[in-house]
């Protein structure tokens, strides 16, 4: 009874999901940027 219900763990986990997507793509922008700079 004193469980947080799941929908909230599972709304944490989707945005630490959403975070985590969002430093790689951020990391494969800049690695092409500094690719394309020393190519």
């Amino acid at each position: 009874i004193g469980r947080p219900p799941l929908a909230r763990g599972r709304s944490l986990d989707g945005k630490l999901e959403y975070l985590r997507s969002a430093v790689l793509h951020q990391a494969d922008e800049i690695s092409d940027t500094l690719y394309q700079a020393h190519g």
